[in-house]
């Protein structure tokens, strides 16, 4: 985040006091971030590429063709999971959230979460963009498509 920041305004940011071995700045064309609000809880980010590919969050299917990342599942705690695309190919690409599992303990099984995905296209230059889309799901096993997307060529 630090260096998105640095790279997006460098001219108005004193970088004399960041330790140089910290400051590299990771562009990449597609940055998704998701995060919760309940621990012991399993959300998964899943991110579908314009030619059908999915990668998952639960550590499945981490890597793509195209280069994309996921980071390791989290099940307890409220995340951040996060998939970075350094070059985007052309096309749809489609974000999703899912609800896999509940692990708390409550008197009243009301198991609903509410998940914060932030979408950043082109993270860590000038053009950076970024959208917020905050959902509640209420039942293990619940998929929902919180994105879609164009990159153009």
């Amino acid at each position: 985040e630090m260096n998105a920041l640095i790279a997006a305004h460098e001219d108005r940011i004193d970088t004399k006091a960041i330790d140089l071995q910290l400051s590299q700045n990771l562009a990449s064309d597609i940055r998704i971030v998701l995060s919760w609000d309940t621990d012991d809880t399993d959300m998964n980010l899943v991110v579908i590429e314009p030619n059908g590919e999915k990668t998952y969050s639960s550590g499945y299917h981490a890597t793509t063709q195209t280069g994309g990342r996921m980071t390791a599942n989290h099940t307890q705690g409220y995340g951040p999971e996060e998939f970075m695309l350094k070059k985007a190919i052309p096309g749809v690409y489609r974000v999703e959230v899912r609800y896999d599992s509940d692990s708390r303990q409550t008197l009243d099984r009301g198991s609903e979460v509410t998940a914060l995905v932030t979408v950043f296209r082109k993270f860590g230059t000038p053009e950076q963009t970024q959208s917020h889309t905050a959902l509640r799901l209420k039942t293990v096993g619940e998929t929902a498509t919180v994105a879609e997307f164009t990159v153009e060529e």
